[in-house]
């Protein structure tokens, strides 16, 4: 495995070690030592990551430059140290070095995508902002050629749902070249003891987890939310603020909405006092925040351009509405506002379907049977040829 950021790429790293079947994770995430791969199996480099840091703190630099400085000094880096193995798992942005090794070698080189292609994020993104008159924030052309590189060089991408698969199926990239496997959850880390509590007066306690901002649609969230009323609903934002979530705020929330981030061992109390979980993204490649809300007992109402409709029973363990709909989010908050008993019916089927069906190892699972028929066809295509 070949990854710059954390993501939930340890999480898998994991289970494989788990399994005997990891050969090694290069990385330059700064925490990567405390995530519980062996320091034989960890080639560590922070390095890039620092630097981009210190040169923003130092230089006017556009941040978008600074990415694709840190990217490509990482992926260099990566193709010099990348541990031997038949599959390179090599997330993309800093991949592309290191997939240039992988065909040398002969493994199975895969390209991991968490996001849409990137082209059709930049697409939706622009669309999205404009609503707002906004500018978009700027994506480095050269960054947007690197990814693109990345998709061509790769024997194959990884994407996370359904939603992401479809965005490289409309710009032509082949099907046979496309590995998708919804990710998974450790239960553990975020369900309650003794389970969900059960219905609370007042109203229906709304979590959206994550960035405030365009692409995950918090707009929309407090737009139903007013469409509700303060009765109805109260909607708690926990995460960072995008460079354009303090004017969403402004324009769209109410004092004491916005409870800024939290660390992840804060998660199953965050989780147990709500209701409900709401991801409202325009864009997004899954939204892990699905399975973790699931796997602690409480509903998902997601959109569709997320992974949630991979994962989500409609009507049985959350409810899906279309992406940029105000008007379909306050729909589906009122039907859970207006029958508690069955809210809380439907985070305890989300528990369960979690625990049985989309734990870590339910995603290796489908990641290594999906890559063993990739190397299989292309080992039939060699003996062919």
């Amino acid at each position: 495995m070949v990854v710059g950021g954390r993501f939930f790429a340890f999480d898998i790293a994991r289970e494989l070690q788990a399994r005997g079947a990891l050969g090694g994770v290069a990385s330059s995430y700064a925490l990567a030592p405390r995530e519980g791969i062996a320091r034989r199996l960890l080639r560590w480099n922070p390095a890039p990551d620092l630097l981009r840091r210190a040169e923003s703190r130092v230089f006017s630099t556009p941040d978008t430059v600074l990415d694709l400085r840190s990217a490509t000094r990482f992926g260099r880096w990566a193709a010099r140290h990348v541990p031997p193995g038949d599959v390179v798992h090599a997330w993309t942005g800093s991949a592309l070095e290191t997939l240039a090794v992988a065909r040398e070698r002969g493994s199975l080189g895969v390209a991991v995508r968490a996001s849409a292609h990137v082209r059709a994020q930049a697409a939706i993104l622009e669309d999205e902002f404009g609503r707002f008159g906004w500018d978009a924030p700027t994506v480095d052309p050269a960054m947007v050629e690197r990814e693109c590189a990345e998709y061509d060089r790769a024997d194959a991408v990884h994407v996370f749902s359904t939603f992401a698969l479809r965005t490289f199926l409309e710009r032509g990239f082949p099907a046979g070249r496309l590995v998708m496997t919804p990710i998974g959850v450790d239960a553990g880390e975020v369900a309650p003891a003794g389970g969900p509590p059960p219905p609370r007066p007042g109203p229906l306690r709304v979590l959206a987890l994550g960035h405030v901002g365009v692409r995950k649609g918090t707009h929309y969230l407090l737009r139903a939310a007013r469409m509700l009323g303060a009765r109805g609903v109260a909607v708690s934002l926990v995460g960072g603020l995008a460079p354009e979530g303090g004017e969403i705020l402004r324009r769209y929330g109410r004092s004491g909405e916005w409870r800024g981030g939290v660390p992840r061992s804060a998660l199953r109390r965050v989780f147990a006092e709500h209701d409900v979980l709401v991801l409202a993204s325009v864009e997004d490649g899954f939204g892990a925040v699905v399975c973790e809300a699931m796997a602690a007992g409480i509903p998902v109402v997601a959109t569709h351009n997320t992974g949630a409709p991979d994962v989500v029973r409609e009507g049985e363990t959350g409810l899906l509405v279309p992406a940029g709909s105000a008007e379909a989010l306050a729909a589906a908050l009122a039907t859970l506002a207006a029958d508690r008993e069955r809210c809380r019916a439907m985070g305890l089927a989300a528990a369960e379907a979690m625990r049985a069906q989309r734990t870590w190892g339910h995603m290796v699972d489908d990641m290594l049977a999906a890559y063993g028929a990739l190397a299989a066809r292309r080992e039939e295509a060699a003996c062919a040829s």
